[in-house]
């Protein structure tokens, strides 16, 4: 998935469970959004700059037991404030259709390696993985425009175009309450 679809499927899900459970009511949308990238920001900084030795951009932060079930627990046990962002930073595994890389998800059960889809050791093979990526498989596309759809629904049910909303969203990483939000309150 590419970065815009990671972060409309974390931020629909937590305007969802916002709005039909009312719970983390005060999350900041902008630490979701990097909470939902970071798996890609961690492990693609590793290979692009040569501190990993494995060569694919899904190694370290794509495992579920190194990485994503720990940061789950840890939320839930520890720090209940920070479970919108753990919720967000696993998102990422299934948005990434994880399952179907079974020796990096579940790494090391398979073995020592991760899976091997390709070589994304510099920026030109990342933009090349990613051009592959979009012509050849199916549910690439119809996901991303997901996304695109999860996010003008967002923008127009914030009615995050009127005046200077936009920037308040993005100085305060909240939607501004609407009347009917208001009435409620």
């Amino acid at each position: 998935m590419l970065p815009l679809g990671h972060i409309a499927y974390a931020w629909g899900g937590l305007r969802l469970l916002q709005r039909r459970a009312d719970i983390f009511e005060d999350a900041d949308y902008r630490l979701v959004a990097v909470a939902s990238m970071a798996p890609d920001l961690a492990d693609k900084a590793l290979v692009v700059t040569g501190l990993s030795k494995h060569r694919t951009g899904q190694v370290w932060a794509h495992t579920l037991f190194f990485c994503h079930l720990p940061v789950l627990l840890a939320a839930v046990l520890f720090r209940r404030r920070w479970l919108p962002y753990a919720l967000a930073f696993n998102s990422h595994l299934v948005t990434d259709r994880m399952w179907r890389f079974p020796h990096t998800l579940f790494h090391p059960f398979f073995g020592r390696r991760f899976g091997d889809w390709r070589d994304l050791n510099s920026l030109k093979l990342m933009v090349e993985a990613y051009k592959e990526v979009l012509r050849e498989d199916r549910l690439t596309i119809p996901l991303e425009m997901g996304g695109i759809a999860i996010l003008v629904w967002l923008f127009v049910s914030g009615r995050i175009y009127r005046g200077g909303r936009f920037l308040g969203f993005l100085r305060r990483g909240r939607f501004p309450a609407t009347s009917s939000e208001e009435r409620r309150s």
